[in-house]
């Protein structure tokens, strides 16, 4: 499977700073206070001309194409929240943006440039707005009247003079470019009040065991010998001088530019931003341009070459450099090395424990202290993660390296084929599970190890492996569905469907396919593959698979307004729930009666129903299914006019979605609260929630959900009088969801039927279909910029 494409994106990261406190203190008012955060944040992002891909708690995570916009909506919101008097006293919220090259799946975004973010805004404080270098540069000229830029080191520099600096610490790999910054360090403080004396001590060319010495050592602050009490430097980092600049240094006339900022940032990506790293690849500048360059640096180590003649021999090349603290290791910290670099996501001690060791070469009990020198040498990074576990990663030249280094070991097999087994083991345990209590905890590791998922699948694939295909895809497909990676969840599960598998692989295969299918609204995909899973489970007599077929076969041709057929297939597969005794299979029975009961608008039946099977998903600790059924549970309230309760339901639905970081069904509890926003009067806050609706929706691909959202704004445009707009939403909403009109309730139906009534008078019939059909021309992007408001891009 090819991965993504990157490209560049200016990303805005927000979250709210003393958030837990205010929690503890105002617990009965937050989730208010929340809410209106969360509308104003993306309301600011859209109107910017961005749009919200992520929240997490009180985090807000934008993107946007120009750097101007996330620096405008950054400011407005900024503005707002300040003058807003908030229930738990003044909200102090920071902000952080960064522009760089991201790869976009299924909605979410993947790389280094997110990290870069994560660690600016971790250095704010509540009401301050902190840009990068990159952000800075590609900003200048176009911010928004009366704003302006500061930069933060010349006040860390006014700080110095304040409290005189007795060591400055750096930390990084050991020969990629410490002496360089360590010296422009020195040269910039020599310009403010440090002392003059300030000096280091270099990496200068010495004995191999000497510096192994000096390593173990810690290398001791280095002073003058000319001062009695001269500042001192610990010349033991790294730093990340910028690519112009180097570029600059060997082609004079290089710049950086809104048309190479994309390559130049891709560059410093795939380097690590390794100041050496840099270096190497800047003096390529002098014959390939950017982007050649950053086609060529899928081979790092062998492009980056050809260092100054004048440095010592291992800054010649990054291969080099990283050759020399290998051969400083210790045969048992050598062999880890080689052996970690099969992760391709990192890992934590367990899964390093698992496939590392082994009684000849690392015996059991001696990775941890291997994973500990080779955090030392600054081979290997540790990092605390939110769950308290440490994981263990490989910058991307190093794991290039290391990967190599396995190769010529003969090992290489065999520590794969260890990797490989220990994640399918992983996956299958985790599929299982992540239906239970251990949800959330099994969410964030399998967030965690999904690059190294994907490795295994990968190489699975590479030599048509479709048992494994199936094995890990039939395992994992509800965390694909919950977490929104439904195209590359289908992709892999399709491909494992097209080998030889056995009856049992092949149900399992199915299964997921079929469910990944129907989050997209594939609704004949998804009936085909049910139907199939139906059929395998009763040869199989496998009476819990067929539970389960049965109760997603029936939801399918629910979708497709088969209402009859699908009642006979819930109360089989409710009777198959109960005879079996499984309360997970008997609460989805029951929930999807519960949906069958609100398209047939028997509202109060649909209530118990729901209310039954939500008990039944909190007894089993499904917490993702326990959000769904308190959406539709919202859904039978609003219907009945209990529209407060519906409100609280839709919050508390949304909420544990937002926690579970599952977008699909953030999309459709903000879609419900637009609907009952609407249905109140309420256009303009329907809007806003309608519009974070339909991003999400269009990056997870849903086209009947986009249609109904369509089909609300329509009514929203048609009673503030756009008749125009309004006849072009309702061409495209019924373009996008053929069962429209069948899938809603009569009340919403007989809203579209107003609007376009409304308009048709308004209009003259002749310019409504006119428009009505342009409308319907459109495809799924260019309906959700017309969603978004942006009608031009929609008429492209």
């Amino acid at each position: 499977m090819s991965r993504p494409a990157s490209h560049t994106v200016t990303f805005l990261f927000t979250d709210i700073e003393g958030s837990t406190a205010l929690w503890e203190a105002h617990p009965e008012r937050m989730s208010d206070v929340i809410a209106r955060h969360d509308a104003l944040l993306a309301r600011t992002v859209v109107e910017a001309g961005g749009h919200v891909f992520k929240t997490v708690g009180d985090a807000v995570f934008a993107a946007f194409g120009r750097t101007v916009d996330a620096v405008a909506a950054a400011l407005a919101a900024q503005r707002e929240i300040a003058a807003i008097p908030w229930a738990v006293g003044p909200l102090r919220v920071r902000m952080a943006i960064h522009a760089g090259t991201a790869e976009l799946r299924e909605g979410d975004y993947f790389g280094s440039t997110l990290n870069r973010v994560s660690r600016i805004l971790g250095a704010g404080h509540g009401g301050q707005v902190l840009l990068s270098l990159t952000a800075r540069e590609l900003a200048r000229g176009g911010l928004p009247p009366g704003s302006e830029m500061r930069d933060l080191s010349e006040r860390a520099r006014g700080a110095a003079a304040a409290a005189p600096v007795r060591l400055l610490t750096h930390h990084g790999p050991r020969g990629c470019g410490q002496d360089a910054a360590c010296a422009a360090g020195r040269r910039r403080a020599c310009g403010t009040s440090f002392s003059p004396n300030a000096c280091f001590s270099s990496w200068h060319p010495v004995s191999r065991r000497s510096s192994r010495r000096c390593a173990r050592s810690s290398f001791g602050p280095t002073t003058c010998p000319c001062s009695r009490s001269s500042s001192r430097i610990r010349a033991t980092s790294r730093s990340r001088p910028t690519s112009a600049v180097r570029a600059r240094a060997v082609k004079p006339a290089f710049e950086l530019t809104a048309a190479n900022v994309e390559q130049v940032t891709g560059i410093c990506r795939l380097v690590d931003g390794l100041p050496l790293a840099i270096e190497l690849a800047a003096a390529r500048i002098r014959v390939l341009s950017p982007q050649a360059l950053l086609g060529r640096l899928g081979a790092r180590l062998d492009l980056l070459s050809g260092g100054a003649r004048d440095l010592p021999e291992r800054h010649q090349t990054l291969r080099d450099t990283i050759a020399w603290s290998f051969d400083l290791l210790a045969p048992r910290e050598r062999t880890a090395f080689r052996r970690l670099a099969v992760f391709a996501g990192g890992c934590s001690l367990e899964s390093a424990e698992a496939v590392c060791q082994d009684a000849a070469l690392l015996p059991e009990g001696e990775v941890l202290d291997a994973l500990e020198a080779l955090v030392d040498e600054s081979l290997l990074r540790h990092e605390e993660t939110v769950s308290g576990e440490g994981r263990f990663s490989m910058l991307h030249t190093i794991r290039e390296y290391a990967l190599g280094a396995l190769a010529e070991s003969g090992e290489e097999a065999v520590t794969f084929s260890r990797f490989e087994a220990h994640f399918v083991e992983l996956a299958e345990e985790g599929g299982a599970a992540f239906r239970g209590e251990g949800q959330s905890r099994w969410l964030m590791l399998l967030n965690a190890e999904h690059d190294n998922l994907r490795s295994v699948l990968a190489r699975a694939d590479a030599r048509s492996d479709h048992g494994t295909l199936a094995r890990v895809g039939g395992a994992i497909w509800y965390y694909w569905w919950v977490q929104g990676h439904l195209r590359e969840g289908r992709e892999w599960l399709e491909r494992a469907l097209a080998g030889a598998l056995t009856p049992a692989l092949r149900l399992k295969a199915l299964n997921g396919a079929g469910g990944l299918a129907w989050q997209q609204s594939d609704y004949e995909v998804a009936k085909a593959r049910y139907d199939e899973t139906q059929r395998l489970a009763r040869e199989l007599g496998d009476e819990g698979a067929l539970a389960s077929a049965l109760s997603n076969l029936g939801i399918t041709h629910l979708r497709a307004g088969e209402a009859s057929l699908a009642r006979s297939l819930f109360e089989e597969s409710r009777a198959l729930s109960q005879k079996c005794g499984n309360d997970r299979d008997m609460a989805y029975a029951l929930g999807n009666l519960g949906e069958l009961d609100l398209f047939e608008e028997r509202y109060e039946e649909a209530r118990e129903r729901l209310e039954e099977s939500l008990e039944l998903h909190r007894r089993t600790g499904d917490r993702h299914s326990e959000a769904i059924t308190l959406n539709n549970l919202g859904e039978a309230w609003r219907h009945l006019g209990r529209l407060d309760g519906a409100a609280e339901l839709y919050a508390r639905s949304l909420a544990l979605f937002r926690e579970l970081e599952a977008k699909h069904g953030v999309a459709f509890a903000l879609g419900n609260l637009g609907d009952l926003e609407r249905s109140a009067g309420h256009g303009v806050r329907a809007r806003e929630l309608y519009r974070e609706a339909i991003t999400l929706f269009a990056e997870l691909g849903n086209r009947r959900e986009i249609g109904r959202i369509l089909a609300g704004l329509a009514v929203i445009e048609s009673i503030e009088g756009r008749h125009d707009l309004t006849a072009r939403l309702l061409g495209a909403a019924e373009a996008l969801s053929v069962k429209l009109m069948l899938s809603d309730s009569s009340e919403d139906r007989e809203a579209y039927a107003r609007a376009r009534a409304q308009s048709i008078e308004s209009i003259g019939e002749e310019r409504f279909r006119r428009l009505h059909a342009d409308g319907g021309a459109v495809d799924l992007e260019r309906a959700a910029a017309l969603a978004l408001g942006d009608e031009h891009a929609a008429a492209d």
